[in-house]
């Protein structure tokens, strides 16, 4: 009975044993492919190799203005520092989403707020639900996306269509900073079949992954009209893994410095990228009383 009763204790410690070596194993292996998938390694263009379309702003100017209308789709705003621009706010409140339509001249911008985790229960679940799923409003079944931010997207795809049905902007560009950047490039794949005869663009900053690598091919004709801006050591671009198969879209612009002993930095995330192009911006010779925003 006894020598029962000490296998049986036998048993369970190596049960045990080999259960932390798995969850270990899968730890290494998660934070490896972590690491070995991120964009550290490729140096990416820099604002000034950037070339501006219908302004006479340089490429910096033009950064700091979309990552303001990044933020005033924070929450609704009644107006925005000293731009006058006229905000019309959307919301889908069960996915905690929030967007802002812009029309300026002859282009309607669109912005789309990055999540509040981790102070928000519903964006923390939803960032964690990056299992790929069918993308339903594309005919091919292999394009997926990151299930959680295809989720916000559809929460607002009613109203983001019929600003884009009711405007009559050929140019549409859409914009976002985290999460928010990956709901820009969820609505151009939208958005880009919907309505072939508008023009698109996309200025993402600090956006995860979004697509597999069908949907991300499906954007190649679209590369050289998408910018992914990258700041420093922020890890969220890295996010999910590549080995998920999960693929980045667009050209790469790098703003700010990369210590080499430094593997990430929060603070990269955010505010890096309105201090970055504000110090960018003042170098050139602009602050707020020029630009209506700072």
């Amino acid at each position: 009975m006894e020598d029962a009763q000490g296998w049986k204790t036998l048993g369970r410690m190596v049960y045990i044993e080999t259960m932390f070596r798995s969850f270990s194993a899968f730890g290494v292996v998660v934070f490896a492919s972590l690491m070995v998938s991120c964009q550290t390694f490729p140096q990416g263009d820099r604002p000034e190799d950037l070339e501006t379309r219908d302004s006479d702003r340089p490429a910096a100017v033009e950064l700091l203005s979309y990552v303001h209308m990044g933020m005033s789709a924070w929450r609704e705003f009644d107006s925005w520092q000293d731009t006058g621009w006229e905000l019309d706010h959307f919301r889908h409140d069960p996915t905690n989403t929030m967007g802002v339509a812009i029309r300026l001249d002859d282009t309607l911008h669109f912005a789309f707020r990055g999540t509040q985790a981790p102070e928000n229960a519903i964006d923390r679940k939803l960032n964690f639900q990056f299992r790929a799923v069918r993308i339903p409003f594309v005919d091919d079944r292999s394009m997926k996306a990151h299930r959680g931010i295809l989720s916000k997207y559809l929460g607002v795809r009613d109203a983001v269509h019929a600003r884009v049905r009711e405007t009559t902007a050929q140019e549409i560009k859409l914009v976002g900073h985290s999460a928010g950047g990956a709901v820009a490039v969820l609505a151009l794949l939208d958005l880009g079949q919907t309505y072939p005869d508008r023009s698109f663009r996309v200025v993402t900053f600090g956006s995860p992954r979004v697509l597999n690598r069908p949907a991300a091919r499906a954007l190649d004709a679209y590369n050289d009209r998408i910018v992914r801006v990258v700041a420093g050591r922020d890890i969220i671009p890295n996010v999910p893994p590549a080995v998920f198969n999960f693929r980045h879209v667009g050209r790469l612009v790098r703003i700010g410095d990369r210590p080499v002993f430094r593997i990430f930095s929060v603070e990269d995330h955010w505010p890096a990228y309105r201090n970055v192009l504000r110090e960018l911006v003042a170098e050139l010779g602009h602050d707020r009383n020029t630009l209506g925003f700072w």
